[in-house]
């Protein structure tokens, strides 16, 4: 009896050894991936492939959107880099379409992959700052003013004591189609910070308190 118990427990010792060794190389893997996507992050973002080598931050191009495809291959969860794509891609479209040196239809390609690179920041993380600020930047620069005002009324809602955020509320209720807009954006007075803004707000004000 006391041979079976110790070799039925020498083969559950084998198998959880056989399991720890397999559980540790996916670890390893993993790590290396992880490692690999950071990298990658960095020189992405700051320019910097290693210490005292600066090459200077990925500009918008196939090479940025090459990096963070390859980086989010290797791990999906770096909100960091899908909203500093976004960001750039935002920043980018806004000047080109002012200076007047991309047409209208690669403004649409460009707007729509800032919305694309927006939306996958805040679903990994909908709680970074960063990330929502550039989602209603994007849903805006596509005309969808609607539902970044229904998307900024929920940040509001989650962080009223932010008085950024009612200063983005603000503009948002602004640029709104709804016949209540330059009400709606009086209301947010007693929460601005921004004086132009505020200034802006009581030029509104006095027409409708008339």
């Amino acid at each position: 009896m006391g041979t079976r118990s110790s070799k039925a427990d020498r083969i559950v010792r084998e198998i959880i050894v056989c399991l720890f060794f397999v559980i540790g190389i996916v670890g390893l893997v993993y790590s290396i991936k992880c490692v690999e996507a950071q990298h990658i992050y960095v020189k992405t973002k700051y320019g910097v492939s290693c210490p005292g080598f600066v090459t200077g931050p990925e500009k918008v191009g196939q090479n940025l959107f090459d990096s963070h495809d390859l980086a989010n291959s290797k791990y999906p969860h770096n909100y960091y880099l899908h909203s500093y794509v976004a960001k750039e891609l935002v920043s980018y479209t806004k000047e080109s379409i002012a200076n007047k040196t991309i047409t209208f239809e690669e403004f649409t390609i460009l707007a729509r992959k800032a919305l694309f690179y927006a939306r996958l920041a805040v679903q990994t993380n909908p709680y970074d700052d960063e990330s929502r600020l550039v989602y209603q930047d994007a849903l805006v620069l596509n005309g969808k003013i609607d539902e970044a005002v229904a998307y900024w009324e929920s940040i509001v809602d989650l962080e009223y004591w932010n008085k950024r955020h009612h200063n983005i509320m603000a503009e948002l209720y602004l640029m709104s189609s709804s016949p209540d807009s330059y009400s709606l954006a009086v209301n947010e007075l007693p929460h601005i910070t921004d004086k132009k803004l505020r200034d802006k707000l009581l030029i509104y004000k006095k027409m409708l308190d008339k």
